[in-house]
């Protein structure tokens, strides 16, 4: 379901890597998870992802019945948006917002949630905004199709909250933290790399952390951009942006920010 809703504000924001300055020659796109729908947080959230004045925005943990505020001024900023139609408004679930429009738009697969994986075409990209879920057991699925069948399906690049890593590099946690961490191994095997780990190499960050004792405690690499040999070669920054979750807490995961030439 896509929408057209008609200046946008800007902010200054720390980085991980210093992100190049915007250009009409790249392509600027952010996932950001939004927790639990933005909340109280949601004049902050607005704020902050306008501020970046991306071209396409990847909202994790969006939720219709939250919304309003923020398509109005999506809207507003020039942005189209497409998400799952007929969900529950009270669930979370993704958004794409693009500054180009959509040629396209579609659930991932049939018998699949759409709230987790929806697929739409823009800015010539066939994108699919990711939100998996958190038990092991209704997250496998959704890896397995994407390995299985994303490539089949022409999807370019796949971005957004996947609710697991690596086991090793992408958590502080030193045993067992990702169950489903080796079927991140099938989307390497079927032609996606990890944009962020491919230009970071020997690097640890982390998007998410649980917390103990009011302070971050074991730290997760759980957001991801994912890619197609074609367009990786395309891409001229990943990078992290941590501060907005923490000491800022505007939600609780980092901002992912990838630029490819366009």
């Amino acid at each position: 379901m896509s929408v057209f809703v008609t200046g946008s504000s800007r902010s200054q924001h720390n980085w991980s890597v210093q992100p190049n300055p915007a250009s009409p020659d790249t392509l600027h796109l952010v996932t950001l998870n939004i927790q639990h729908g933005g909340g109280p947080r949601m004049g902050k959230i607005i704020d902050l992802v306008l501020g970046w004045d991306a071209d396409v925005l990847v909202l994790t943990e969006f939720r219709l019945g939250k919304a309003a505020g923020l398509l109005q001024r999506l809207g507003a900023a020039r942005y189209a948006v497409s998400h799952p139609p007929s969900v529950d408004p009270t669930r979370n679930s993704v958004l794409i917002a693009s500054r180009h429009g959509f040629t396209d738009e579609r659930r991932f697969a049939e018998g699949l949630d759409p709230r987790h994986l929806w697929c739409a075409v823009t800015a010539g990209i066939s994108l699919c905004a990711a939100y998996l879920p958190v038990p092991t057991e209704l997250r496998t699925p959704y890896l397995e199709a994407l390995a299985a069948t994303g490539r089949n399906q022409g999807l370019e690049l796949i971005m957004g909250d996947f609710n697991t890593g690596k086991n090793g590099p992408d958590t502080t946690v030193t045993r067992g933290a990702f169950p489903c961490g080796h079927l991140l191994d099938r989307l390497a095997k079927a032609g996606y790399t990890d944009l962020w780990r491919d230009q970071h190499p020997e690097s640890r960050e982390y998007s998410y952390y649980s917390w103990k004792n009011y302070e971050p405690y074991n730290g997760f690499r759980i957001d991801y951009a994912f890619a197609t040999d074609a367009l990786k070669r395309r891409v001229v920054e990943c990078s992290f942006e941590h501060p907005l979750r923490y000491p800022e807490r505007i939600t609780d995961h980092s901002a992912l920010h990838v630029r490819i030439q366009s």
